[in-house]
């Protein structure tokens, strides 16, 4: 039976929550001590409901969305994520490109590799719905 890490990670993802927290198992550490006292945002790299409902479960968890997704998209998670009590910060991450992105065979072998890195059944796997905001530096900047 091959192993599954995705049936262990809410599990995991708590403990680590946990450790991080003054009266966790790190908490005496002096580096988990300061940021305890002003934390930076702890974040969930996920891409479907259950993700976003399993991050808006732990209290302070935010989001990291992938780039080149649809942002209808993720803005239906963000609501999901929201809905379900999330209150953490949500970030995404868009690549950009001023002027007409390189068709060269890099940039194509660029974006193959980020395809074909996905974890199997993964949206990526199947190409990017919006791979890179480009155009001038106006379009840039209003995201068109």
């Amino acid at each position: 039976m091959p192993h599954d890490d995705r049936k262990r990670f809410p599990e995991k993802l708590a403990a680590l929550t946990g450790a991080l927290s003054t009266g966790g198992p790190l908490g005496k550490d002096s580096a988990v001590e300061r940021w305890s006292a002003a934390p930076g945002p702890l974040l969930s790299a996920g891409n479907s409901r259950v993700a976003v409902e399993r991050a808006a479960s732990i209290p302070g968890m935010g989001l990291l969305f992938p780039g080149a997704v649809d942002p209808d998209r993720l803005g239906r998670l963000a609501g999901a994520y929201r809905d379900a009590g999330g209150s953490g910060n949500l970030v995404g991450i868009r690549p950009i490109w001023v002027g007409t992105p390189p068709d060269t065979p890099e940039a194509r072998a660029a974006k193959r590799h980020y395809e074909e890195s996905a974890a199997p059944g993964m949206r990526q796997a199947q190409g990017f719905d919006d791979w890179m905001l480009s155009g001038s530096p106006e379009q840039v900047i209003e995201g068109t």
